[in-house]
């Protein structure tokens, strides 16, 4: 009897486990967003940084937000970084999340650790339900 509690247990532990590796493994993004979709829009937006196009980097950014900073001021914030950064390497980890805002608005959250020659650096964007930049960050 003793045996056969201890392969019950066993096995409950395994597919215990096993549940808490999968379920790490997926995005938790809010209803609504398309995984997939998040990361693609998330590369094409590291392509753009890696041009260094202030402008282009400012276009980005939702419209009806474009006003509270400029593209002089993107460049001044963070031409420092990514000029000593050197050129880009690859990203190595994309973490999807999801952040809720004011009004129970739900938001799309992407974090980036990109590898550069000379340093890494970790974005952050967040994009509304309409896929839409509504927060870009870097350290």
């Amino acid at each position: 009897m003793k045996i056969i509690n201890k392969k019950i247990f066993i096995l409950m532990l395994i597919l215990i486990s096993s549940l808490l590796i999968f379920s790490c493994g997926t995005p938790n993004l809010p209803k609504g967003f398309d995984s997939e979709e998040v990361e693609n829009r998330t590369r094409e937006i590291i392509k753009v940084i890696n041009t260094k196009d202030y402008d282009d980097i400012h276009a980005l950014i939702k419209e009806d937000l474009q006003a509270l900073t400029t593209p002089e001021q993107l460049k001044e914030g963070w031409a420092p970084m990514l000029d000593n950064a050197g050129e880009f390497i690859e990203i190595n980890e994309l973490i999807l999340s999801g952040e809720r805002g004011e009004k129970d608005i739900f938001f799309a959250m992407a974090i980036v650790k990109c590898e550069y020659e000379n340093d890494n650096h970790i974005y952050t964007f967040y994009f509304d339900d309409n896929m839409e930049l509504v927060g870009l960050y870097m350290k």
